[in-house]
This record gives structure tokens, C-alpha cells and sequence, in this order.
């Protein structure tokens, strides 16, 4: 078990194979998260305003898209890069 926490963590995905990548909401609106794949403390990949719906990476894991809901019918795909979030 990666996670033991009060918040809902969702949609797992591999990045790379140091990293693995979910949906969860720590302090607010979901976020995409990151986590060494051995365990520790996840991190968000970025702030911002908007609820962090879905995510997929680019097979280097150098890029994710997100899909991002701010409104009730605004829902954006946005190309986040890993390193600068």
C-alpha cells in the first residue's frame, strides 16, 4: 500500500519507473500528484485553480495532459510539463 490518508486517492498511472502519478486532494481541489514509486510523500505537481479530472503522460514522462474542470461546463485540456509543473 502506497497511501494511508483520509483523502481519496485515484487513477494511478506509472511515470517512468521512479514514479507513480494519481489524483488526490490534500489541501482542496484535486490535484495531480506525484510519488516515488518505493512510497513517501506525495507532492502536487502544480497549484492552480479548478479541479484536476483525469491525466495522461507522454511514454518519456516528461509531459502530462490534464483534464481540468473550473466551472459547471468548463472542462480544458491543459499539457503541463513534469519539470517546470
Amino acid at each position: 500500500r502506497l497511501t494511508i490518508r483520509a483523502e481519496h486517492d485515484v487513477r494511478p498511472r506509472f511515470v517512468g519507473n521512479d514514479t507513480i502519478a494519481f489524483i488526490s486532494n490534500p489541501d482542496g481541489p484535486p490535484r495531480v500528484m506525484l510519488m516515488p514509486v518505493e512510497g513517501g510523500e506525495p507532492k502536487a505537481l502544480r497549484a492552480g485553480e479548478g479541479l484536476d479530472l483525469d491525466h495522461v503522460w507522454t511514454a518519456d514522462g516528461k509531459f502530462v495532459a490534464i483534464t481540468t474542470q473550473t466551472g459547471p461546463n468548463t472542462i480544458y485540456i491543459e499539457v503541463v510539463s513534469r519539470e517546470t509543473g
